[in-house]
């Protein structure tokens, strides 16, 4: 329907450029129920900053999850260390981050299966205790949802 009907994609780039204006904080919910965001300084923080590579990667991830969080109400967040990439999109220091749909992402067993840039990439399902830090990590986003391991 995004192509289709023009209500929804005004709709959804309405939502997309709105999502794009927010500033990612790190952060954490007290006792009472207020938001502590991190110092600056603190590693929290500075993992927050290196997010898409900054502030203008991160406008343009949100802006592709305002659309799919508008439309199929879900989307999903790849992230691939950036020396097994060699993208011109992401720093030559840290990671590639992109924001798919549910339609580059299929669940098999065990493992995601994805296409980025027409190539299949391979995602392993992977336990807190025994996760790979140097291995491409996927997140699912869903309105109303929890995030979770291939939810």
């Amino acid at each position: 329907m995004y192509k289709a009907a023009p209500e929804d994609r005004f709709a959804a780039m309405y939502i997309a450029n709105a999502t794009s204006g927010a500033t990612l904080h790190a952060a954490r919910r007290a006792d009472d129920g207020t938001i502590e965001t991190a110092p600056d300084g603190h590693r929290a923080t500075e993992i927050v900053s290196e997010i898409a590579g900054g502030p203008d990667g991160q406008a343009k991830m949100l802006t592709t999850f305002g659309k799919h969080l508008t439309v199929p109400g879900e989307g999903w967040t790849i992230v691939r260390p950036n020396p097994d990439v060699l993208s011109p999109n992401s720093p030559p220091e840290g990671h590639d981050w992109r924001v798919l749909s549910t339609r580059e992402v299929r669940a098999q067993p065990g493992k995601l299966q994805i296409e980025i840039d027409g190539e299949d990439v391979e995602i392993a399902a992977g336990a807190e205790d025994s996760m790979d830090p140097d291995s491409p990590a996927a997140i699912q986003v869903a309105e109303g949802a929890g995030v979770g391991p291939f939810d």
